[in-house]
């Protein structure tokens, strides 16, 4: 696909999230960062990024819903730990979530967390889309200026339907 097509795709689904009206919420945790958080704190548990970050979504799908008044059921893209945060989902409910910061036992979200396969769920697709947008924002210095202003129209778009429980992101 040329990249004038694909641009074109991004840009149209990032309206789409956009005009729907939709909550966009993004969490992510630098390795580095939370090593030296985990390390000067002295946790005796260490979590990845990937479950640091999980669990500060579901903190703020839950707080979400709460505001809304609504409960949630969280869908997320199939991956080989799974079984890992679905097992931190019940502790976390069971428990309630780590640390003292949005503590809570995420009583908006129902029963587990879904995972399937992001190619037969557009929304996981939408949500991948958004998702690779803003980690690129984050990591890459887009040396192109022709794609710098694309992809700075692309994250102001998706930061004005972003929501932020106290942070942001």
């Amino acid at each position: 696909m040329p990249p004038r097509v694909r641009v074109k795709v991004f840009l149209d689904v990032v309206e789409a999230v956009v005009a729907s009206g939709a909550t966009v919420l993004l969490r992510g945790a630098r390795l580095e960062q939370l090593r030296r958080y985990q390390d000067t704190r002295g946790f005796r548990d260490r979590h990845t990024p990937e479950q640091v970050a999980f669990q500060h979504l579901l903190q703020r799908v839950d707080r979400r819903a709460g505001d809304l008044e609504m409960h949630a059921l969280v869908i997320a893209d199939e991956r080989s730990d799974r079984d890992r945060h679905r097992e931190r989902f019940a502790v976390y409910q069971a428990y309630g979530t780590p640390g003292t910061y949005m503590q809570t036992r995420l009583e908006r979200l129902l029963d587990t967390v879904h995972f399937a396969p992001s190619h037969y769920s557009r929304m996981l697709q939408v949500a991948d889309l958004v998702a690779f947008v803003w980690v690129r924002s984050q990591t890459v210095d887009e040396r192109d200026h022709r794609q710098a202003r694309v992809l700075s129209a692309l994250v102001s778009d998706i930061e004005s339907c972003a929501y932020s429980a106290g942070v942001w992101p």
